[in-house]
């Protein structure tokens, strides 16, 4: 069976609106995140502002060391043997995170964007 020339549109339509079904998907989000949410165990225990430069800790079982720097969050300094927390690139946009799973620990850029997420009617 050989294919026609209906038969080529056909699927360059189909490609075409795969691509644009694809892109709310992969573009992510580019908003500015305004805050870091800091989660251990799953329940927040700290926000830091993200306009205002700093290196924090966080104690108690477990030791990581965190830093805050021209709105960008980075991971220093962590007891985990992995170390993939720290070797995670800065993060700064709403939404982005970084995970050291073995401390059980998550920071979360969050933010406003322009656009609603969802809408209800």
């Amino acid at each position: 069976m050989r294919a026609t020339k209906k038969d080529l549109v056909f699927l360059l339509i189909l490609i075409l609106f795969c691509a644009l079904l694809c892109i709310p998907v992969f573009s992510g989000t580019n908003a500015a995140g305004e805050t870091v949410s800091v989660y251990r165990s799953g329940a927040l225990i700290a926000s830091y502002p993200l306009d205002r430069d700093t290196v924090f800790r966080i104690e108690d079982s477990v030791d990581l060391t965190v830093q805050i720097e021209n709105g960008t969050v980075r991971v220093l300094h962590s007891a985990c043997a992995g170390q993939d927390c720290v070797h995670m690139p800065p993060i700064a946009n709403a939404g982005q995170s970084i995970l050291c799973a073995p401390q059980q620990i998550l920071l979360r850029i969050t933010g406003t964007s322009g656009a609603p997420d969802a809408v209800v009617s």
